[in-house]
């Protein structure tokens, strides 16, 4: 049996490290969150939202949201306090400038450049 099938047959909740053993790096800090759209047509573009509008996006990627909202809200909005900021992402054709906007808040006020 394969791990996959493994993991599709059971119910219960698995730590990934039990299924793949050091695969996972250390813990890291996040400072932004994007939320990401597709639109071949647009030129790319980057848009700050409210920290609460980034809690309503994430609770649209919660299983919990039926059975436990206060408890899915309060723990997503504390999550979202740490942010530094929460943008709406065009992500077009063009790569590079996509690219370019979300290097411009990774690395604000730095001299340092990734990928350009």
């Amino acid at each position: 049996m394969t791990i996959i099938s493994k993991i599709v047959k059971t119910k219960n909740v698995h730590d990934i490290q039990d299924i793949f053993p050091d695969s996972m790096g250390e813990p890291s800090n996040v400072d932004y969150i994007l939320f990401p759209n597709l639109d071949l047509e647009k030129d790319p573009e980057l848009v700050e939202i409210s920290k609460a509008e980034a809690v309503i996006e994430l609770m649209k990627f919660s299983f919990r949201i039926n059975n436990e909202f206060e408890k899915t809200l309060d723990t997503l909005t504390r999550l979202v306090e740490v942010f530094k900021g929460c943008y709406r992402l065009s992500v077009s054709k063009d790569l590079d400038r996509t690219l370019r906007l979300v290097e411009n808040i990774a690395f604000e006020g730095s001299n340092e450049s990734r990928y350009f």
